[in-house]
């Protein structure tokens, strides 16, 4: 009995953990959305804007060294585009804080099964995998 009421404290504490990773990760990007949409009205707030016709090939911050390029100079548009991939990888944080919580309650199946989740993301992420 005692080792139940045990298990059930670090399910919750576990639990407790995740749900704030999830939250400060999640407002974590909100803030940069926010300053970079800030940023952005304060270089181009003068600026008309056509969303009528959308040119792919103008798009410059498509990847993590074209984001982080753009980070290093403040361009605000890098600044939005990096509040986006912190939006992205909550999820794969909360299953990698997961599975430190399975590891340290020495849940072998459950850190299994979050190690094989997070290896078939990065290779989808890796080899371009698009659905």
């Amino acid at each position: 009995m005692e080792k139940q009421l045990q298990q059930l404290a670090l399910d919750k504490k576990m639990q407790y953990i995740l749900a704030n990773v999830l939250r400060i990760s999640v407002l974590m990007s909100t803030l940069v959305i926010v300053l970079g949409g800030v940023l952005l009205l304060y270089a181009k707030g003068n600026t008309l804007v056509v969303v009528g016709v959308f040119k792919p090939q103008e798009a410059l911050y498509v990847s993590l060294p074209a984001i982080l390029k753009g980070l290093q100079v403040g361009n605000p548009l890098a600044i939005i585009q990096f509040g986006v991939l912190l939006l992205i990888f909550t999820p794969i944080l909360r299953v990698i804080f997961a599975v430190l919580g399975f590891i340290h309650q020495k849940d072998l199946q459950y850190v299994a099964i979050g190690l094989f989740i997070l290896v078939v993301i990065f290779l989808s992420s890796y080899f371009e995998v698009v659905h």
